[in-house]
């Protein structure tokens, strides 16, 4: 008897053979290419490369990749989300100490997008949260 699809998790829909171009696509994706390009340099055509893309990233077996690849990454470089958040933090504050605002916004601005802080904004431009980046900005500069 076959399993409904939505009872299957995402491991199990993971165990599925992973092509070699969608492991070169998830493995491209995450040393920081775009899906178009990931999808170009793994060999899909140009020319749909950007629908590729989106279509690829959607299978649970090309997201289990790029997590797995992800791992190894932080892991080879010893790093985390929360190794990056506190340097960000640390730059943050150091940038502030030395009057550099600008470059402590962008400290915090990459902090937001580790976090997923950005993703909250979109319907709300300026704001993380309901918490307006131009407040704490100008916290900063005071």
């Amino acid at each position: 008897m076959m399993t409904p699809l939505a009872s299957l998790t995402l491991r199990q829909m993971s165990s599925k053979k992973i092509s070699p171009r969608q492991k070169i696509f998830a493995r491209n994706l995450a040393t920081g290419m775009s899906q178009t390009e990931a999808a170009v340099e793994a060999g899909y055509s140009v020319t749909r490369a950007k629908v590729t893309g989106c279509e690829l990233i959607q299978k649970p077996e090309v997201q289990a990749e790029l997590q797995r690849t992800r791992d190894e990454i932080e892991e080879a470089l010893g790093i985390s989300p929360q190794w990056c958040a506190e340097r960000y933090v640390a730059l943050a504050d150091k940038a502030e100490g030395n009057g550099e605002i600008q470059n402590a916004r962008g400290c915090l601005d990459s902090l937001s997008k580790l976090m997923g802080w950005d993703d909250a904004r979109k319907d709300k431009p300026g704001t993380l949260r309901g918490f307006a980046v131009e407040a704490l900005i100008e916290q900063i500069e005071s």
